[in-house]
């Protein structure tokens, strides 16, 4: 089980971090048949970014974050006696 929540927080970290790059290249990445503009259009819009910060900085950060607590969570499980 450790495995498969390891492998998914870094798959996700992976994933973010690659659409925060495409974003701050200039690329548009969207998820819908729709035209790609009305993607632009929301990343551009006010929802787009809190604290003057992108959104899609977020998650990149939040999930390296979950990474470091794993890391850590699993440290001191090698340690504790049963």
């Amino acid at each position: 089980m450790k495995k498969i929540i390891f492998y998914s927080i870094a798959f996700l970290f992976a994933f973010s971090a690659y659409l925060a790059i495409a974003e701050y290249s200039g690329s548009t990445f969207c998820l819908t048949n729709s035209d790609a503009s009305n993607c632009q259009t929301v990343q551009n819009s006010e929802y787009g970014s809190i604290f003057g910060f992108k959104v899609s900085t977020f998650g990149p950060i939040a999930f390296a974050v979950l990474l470091i607590f794993y890391f850590l969570a699993n440290k001191k499980s090698k340690y504790r006696q049963n």
